[in-house]
């Protein structure tokens, strides 16, 4: 069977006979239990802090200020699907927001500072796909190796200050309000439906999540996999410089070495989406509500005074909470898959 006739993009699976009701269900569930936790965590939060969590101002601010972790989360969620683990992203957004800022301050236009940033983002993902495919590098050891130099790089342009812009026009791409919420949150809407549609409704999507499956079997059936996975990372490094232009749009500058925090929240976010809408599958939609269960529970806690640390233990604890959701729900879709192959030899075999 080719990749083209499998519709999840993935392989054909067979199922088993089933209570149709206990199946539909328990799918539901599944595909929105984030959602729950989400509605959970804002019933909880507001028996803490009263009505002031549970405040237009507080959603606003949520939406506001978590849109730039959507971004970078839907970068490791891109380069995820292929199998690969960027770990560059941190550096790449740092230095391009960097650049971005410096840019703005120095009188570039807005397409100027956004396009300088950019390049700057797809250089270092080229490099990371050139290093996993014809130096066959692991992906863990080069992302770490190209962020860290994306880092070097960035304070060798911009300095280790803190640059400030005041470009009205650069500010306004993504500080600027609708109905109280910044445009980056739009932003981050547009980008997640775009992602969503290539990702989970195209034939490139498709052969996108073979290849993180099998790259072997991918190969064997004419898929260009390395092409795909350097694309891939391009495609995570430039969503990564965004996120970098986005922060320093948002916060009026930027500095090189100020985005190393965003990095375990975007991964939190990346895995624990596979926990929703496509369980066991990265996915964008996933992601994203999964940024704003992590930025609802870190307001929660700051604004239930909470000491600051926690929010690294929390960070960190979600993240193997996620990756064991996320090792979980791939074992038991395997030990499905695996029954409905034995009974389905086991009918061919009644029947012959």
């Amino acid at each position: 069977m080719s990749i083209d006739s499998a519709p999840s993009g993935l392989t054909t699976e067979t199922h088993t006979p089933t209570d149709k009701t206990g199946l539909d269900l328990g799918a539901w569930l599944a595909k929105g239990s984030l959602v729950v936790v989400l509605v959970a965590l804002v019933i909880v939060f507001t028996l803490i802090n009263g009505s002031t969590f549970f405040s237009s101002d507080v959603l606003r601010l949520v939406l506001s200020t978590q849109a730039t972790v959507g971004v970078i989360a839907l970068a490791v969620t891109v380069a995820s699907v292929v199998g690969q683990v960027d770990l560059s992203v941190a550096g790449v957004m740092g230095g391009s927001a960097g650049i971005a800022a410096l840019q703005a301050a120095d009188g570039a236009s807005s397409v100027v500072a956004i396009a300088s940033a950019l390049l700057y983002a797809l250089v270092f993902g080229l490099a990371n796909g050139l290093l996993v495919t014809y130096a066959r590098m692991g992906s863990i050891i080069a992302t770490l190796a190209t962020g860290t130099i994306a880092t070097g790089v960035g304070l060798a342009i911009v300095g280790p200050e803190t640059i400030t812009t005041t470009s009205a026009g650069f500010l306004n791409l993504f500080s600027s309000t609708v109905g109280g919420i910044q445009t980056a949150f739009f932003i981050l809407v547009a980008l997640t439906i775009g992602a969503t549609t290539v990702l989970q409704g195209s034939l490139l999507g498709r052969r996108l999540f073979f290849v993180g499956q099998n790259k072997d079997a991918a190969s064997l059936l004419g898929i260009k996999v390395r092409r795909l996975t350097i694309g891939s990372m391009g495609i995570a490094s430039l969503l990564a410089g965004f996120a970098g232009v986005m922060l320093t749009g948002q916060n009026g500058g930027a500095s090189v070495t100020q985005t190393g925090g965003y990095l375990l929240p975007a991964f939190a976010a990346t895995f624990l989406g596979t926990s929703a809408i496509v369980p066991g599958r990265f996915n964008a939609v996933g992601t994203f509500i999964a940024a704003y269960v992590l930025g609802t529970a870190l307001i929660g806690l700051n604004m239930a005074g909470v000491p600051q640390w926690s929010s690294y233990l929390f960070n960190g604890g979600l993240l193997i909470v996620a990756l064991g959701a996320f090792e979980v729900v791939k074992l038991r879709k395997a030990r499905a898959a695996k029954r409905a192959s034995v009974s389905a030899a086991s009918a061919g075999v009644s029947h012959a």
